[in-house]
């Protein structure tokens, strides 16, 4: 997401979605990271690492047909999508 800074910056001009994309990933990944040191005798390596596979992988689909491909949605609508699909990814990465 965040190494596309040109794209963002012609879709949302005058905005710090950059920044924004920067904080909301950050903060996800550390509940992610508390949530998986929870997690981390209950549910297998292999479940985690292909639960966040298919998260990724959906969200990442999800985001590159509606907001790319189609755009669906309108600035500002896209602007909280994007910042919650960053979010879900942080999720899954982590």
């Amino acid at each position: 997401f965040i190494s596309a800074v040109d794209y963002f910056q012609a879709r949302y001009p005058g905005t710090t979605i950059v920044f924004d994309m920067s904080v909301v990933y950050i903060a996800m990944a550390f509940f992610a990271v508390c949530a998986n040191n929870i997690l981390v005798e209950t549910v297998s390596l292999n479940t985690r690492i292909t639960f966040g596979y298919l998260v990724s992988i959906l969200t990442l689909n999800f985001v590159l047909i509606s907001e790319i491909w189609w755009e669906f949605f309108g600035v500002s609508s896209s602007y909280t999508i994007n910042l919650i699909a960053v979010a879900v990814v942080s999720v899954g990465c982590t």
